[in-house]
């Protein structure tokens, strides 16, 4: 009996490859968004923490006018860092969904070539099992007209 050869498996690792390796950007871009949060939060937390040291400082009766100003130019700044980490992360979550759809088409292509192959290996097993009967009904007629003589 000979063994079963998918015709297409070279294609089949080539996909499965493609397919290891769309995985790997998508989660490298998944990481780059993670970063960017973490940044994000960062600065947040920068912001907050000049609020609560220009508050203690009122407090303390050490605020001047020029610790005012200092403060608030310093304050707009991580405004704009924040606001260009905001736009950085949009980009980088359009890459991640750019990504992901690249690899639910790799894994579909993927799909369909399993799927063909195991078609394939039952339309095999079949004729196996087809040609297994034949010469079985071929040993048993032969059995049979020998009897007769």
């Amino acid at each position: 009996m000979q063994k079963f050869k998918f015709r297409l498996q070279t294609v089949l690792k080539v996909r499965t490859i493609e397919m290891e390796q769309q995985a790997k950007v998508l989660a490298l871009a998944y990481r780059e968004v993670a970063r960017a949060r973490d940044e994000l939060i960062h600065l947040q937390q920068l912001q907050e923490k000049e609020v609560l040291r220009v508050k203690q400082l009122t407090l303390s009766g050490q605020f001047s006018k020029q610790l005012l100003e200092l403060s608030l130019a310093y304050r707009n700044e991580v405004k704009r860092w924040e606001f260009r980490k905001v736009d950085e992360l949009k980009k980088l979550s359009q890459k991640v969904e750019i990504e992901r759809t690249k690899l639910i088409e790799k894994e579909k292509k993927k799909k369909a070539l399993e799927k063909l192959e195991e078609r394939d290996r039952e339309n095999y097993e079949d004729e196996q099992k087809q040609m297994e009967r034949k010469e079985m009904d071929e040993v048993a007629s032969t059995r049979f007209n020998s009897r007769e003589r």
